[in-house]
């Protein structure tokens, strides 16, 4: 089970790098970044670790089957609050000239940046808090409840 975690955490680990050093290229190459590539792959790397931790709890109690619908769901419910958001939210961002600035600047927004700040403490957080759940089912025996 802790082989399963580390494997998963390493593989996350792993892009995160990959997109620290294509956005030290580009900065090398461009001279700045305008928008940097890592801040964007540490959200993405806090939101997997987030569902891998409902996930993995559920693959090892009702088998793989149920913890891929888990984190379908769990994107389904994102993208459907997302679309709520577009429907009754302010998207006035989509409207200017230059849209890559207005949308940095919407989430450079006091709305929004404590939430992105907060992710990856609440995602470690949580995947530990997962570790732990999934270790106590797997020596209860759970790896055979899917069958």
């Amino acid at each position: 089970m802790t082989a399963k975690y580390y494997a998963v955490l390493i593989w996350h680990l792993a892009l995160l790098f990959v997109c620290f050093i294509a956005d030290t290229i580009s900065i090398a190459v461009y001279g700045s970044a305008a928008i940097s590539a890592v801040t964007v792959a540490v959200v993405i790397f806090a939101f997997r670790m987030l569902v891998m931790a409902f996930e993995i709890p559920c693959m090892v109690r009702y088998g793989a089957t149920t913890g891929i619908n888990v984190e379908g769901s769990v994107v389904g419910i994102l993208f459907m609050l997302a679309g709520i958001y577009a429907l009754f939210g302010d998207i006035s961002f989509f409207l200017q000239e230059n849209v890559k600035e207005a949308i940095w600047d919407f989430l450079m927004s006091g709305n929004v940046i404590w939430i992105l700040a907060l992710l990856p403490y609440v995602s470690g957080v949580a995947y530990y808090i997962s570790y732990r759940v999934s270790l106590k089912m797997y020596r209860k025996g759970a790896e055979s409840y899917g069958q």
